[in-house]
């Protein structure tokens, strides 16, 4: 199935999107993610504002990071032909960190959200950060799958352990 799933969007990739979707590929690399929402939580500190999600958000996409780039040497799994790629990587391709950072964000971000519609588009976001790694060729449908459960799967433990907190000091 990864195969035909990355073959099918190779063989429907846009020319007129290619540069469109390397770009917002790149706005949203998991070390960028990382660093915006620490800036948050520092800003929201040094202002004095308490925004319960920031400092969730930053925790969920350092954990996650930090878990993707342990499992990647350990699972060493290949990537798609370098020749087909938009955007070279070599390095592993499973976890795809794009996808487990986006989500892991968008998960914290959606639980705090009280908009059906908005948090509804947080998750379109994430899913369209993974695949935008698709579409470029640099990853295969499993990698974004374990990417998004690993991203998903901190943040809610994330949440239901600040949750609890809450809970139990409040």
């Amino acid at each position: 199935m990864d195969y035909a799933v990355w073959e099918w969007m190779v063989a429907h990739r846009l020319p007129s999107m290619n540069q469109a979707v390397i770009l917002f590929s790149e706005v949203f690399r998991p070390l960028y993610l990382a660093l915006a929402t620490v800036a948050l939580a520092v800003v929201c500190r040094i202002r004095g504002a308490r925004v319960a999600w920031v400092d969730e958000a930053a925790i969920a996409v350092i954990v996650t990071n930090a878990v993707v780039h342990l499992l990647k040497p350990i699972i060493d799994r290949a990537r798609p032909d370098v020749a087909e790629q938009l955007v070279v990587h070599t390095s592993g391709a499973m976890p795809s960190g794009h996808a487990a950072a986006a989500m892991a964000l968008a998960v914290v971000v959606a639980s705090h959200v009280p908009a059906h519609g908005l948090r509804v588009l947080v998750l379109l976001w994430a899913v369209a950060v993974g695949a935008s790694r698709l579409y470029l060729g640099v990853h295969w449908l499993s990698d974004i799958l374990v990417g998004v459960g690993i991203g998903a799967s901190i943040a809610l433990v994330l949440r239901t352990t600040h949750r609890g907190r809450k809970l139990t000091q409040g």
